[in-house]
């Protein structure tokens, strides 16, 4: 949460490498242990986001038994979650690291070795973080349950926890509808249908008091309608060390 819209730095470490050493009392600290210290990741100016503008007819307002307000609110954040969820994925999928290539014909399917191959790819320091998983769309999700080995025996590979949460090789899984597909019957070759890695890393700055409700009384007068629509500001970035292991990685379907 920042106060204003304004670009800003964000200071990056890189610490899969360093440690800590035992030095010899009234010795000197070893200054090539510190932590790597990268160009801080910059967080441009935060973008206006602007859900589509809702009609509301003044006998409508004045005749329903509901709460309009609630109905509303509940249309605008389902509007600006697809706008900004989709915006915020293309970002992440560009910075992102290639985890895993599918093999050849491999265009809409996963396999055992994959799911392994995609989290050895990820740094050890990454994997212990709390918020390392996986990011996928729920389809995604079946297709990898339906995996099976070399007898039609399914492998079992998402099991569930509390409330219902996916977990893929102990990992959470967090769903995103704005993934890109894996599965049959849909345009898959060649997508980066799933996410693997430290969330942390990546960085969604929200603007104090942006996200806001207006009510546009006079604009629709001659209709007998009042306007309402809804804005907030908004944008994200990965965190990463340029010389560091990647904190996020996709795995790629094939082309063909």
């Amino acid at each position: 949460d920042t106060d204003t819209g304004a670009a800003f730095t964000w200071p990056v470490i890189d610490n899969s490498t360093a440690s800590a050493t035992v030095i010899a009392e009234n010795g000197t600290f070893n200054e090539a242990a510190d932590a790597v210290f990268d160009a801080p990741l910059l967080l441009a100016k935060a973008q206006t986001w602007r859900a589509d503008l809702i009609r509301v007819s003044i006998e409508l307002m004045q005749d329903s038994r509901f709460r309009l307000d609630d109905a509303l609110s509940a249309s605008f954040a389902i509007r600006l979650a697809r706008g900004i969820g989709s915006s915020f994925m293309g970002t992440l999928l560009s910075e992102a690291t290639l985890g895993k290539q599918a093999a050849s014909g491999q265009t809409s399917s996963i396999i055992y070795e994959d799911v392994v191959d995609m989290v050895a790819s990820v740094d050890e320091v990454y994997r212990q973080s709390p918020k390392c998983g996986w990011m996928a769309r729920q389809t995604t999700i079946d297709v990898i349950a339906k995996v099976k080995d070399s007898n039609g025996r399914p492998l079992g590979l998402i099991e569930y926890g509390l409330n219902r949460v996916p977990y893929l090789w102990g990992y959470p899984v967090y769903i995103s509808p704005s993934v890109p597909v894996l599965g049959p019957g849909s345009p898959a070759a060649g997508n980066k249908a799933l996410l693997f890695g430290d969330f942390n890393s990546w960085k969604c700055r929200r603007v104090a008091d942006s996200l806001r409700v207006r009510r546009l009384a006079e604009r629709y007068a001659e209709y007998g309608q009042v306007g309402f629509t809804a804005t907030w500001r908004a944008n994200a970035a990965l965190g990463k060390v340029s010389t560091a292991a990647p904190p996020i990685v996709y795995f790629r379907t094939a082309a063909s």
